[in-house]
């Protein structure tokens, strides 16, 4: 699932006021926020998958190494 530019561009400009950690991996500082959503799936409370209760993230990922890092999608979603 993509998202809605003005959206994405929100969440940039907060993600640029904050502190960003180099990649755990290779140490690079290279990040990239994806155009498209990933999708993570919940869990059973005996610890299986749930797929049915999974929910959105917004992808950034290392240009070095590819080390990904994920954003709950969910307050970037909502309507204004």
């Amino acid at each position: 699932m993509s998202w809605d530019s003005d959206k994405a561009q929100a969440f940039l400009a907060w993600l640029g006021t904050q502190p960003m950690q180099p990649c755990p991996i290779c140490a690079s500082q290279d990040w990239m926020v994806d155009t498209e959503l990933g999708s993570l799936p919940g869990s059973t409370p005996g610890g299986g998958l749930n797929l049915s209760r999974g929910f959105s993230v917004i992808l950034i990922s290392c240009q070095k190494c590819g080390f990904v890092r994920h954003f709950m999608a969910r307050d970037w979603l909502k309507d204004s």
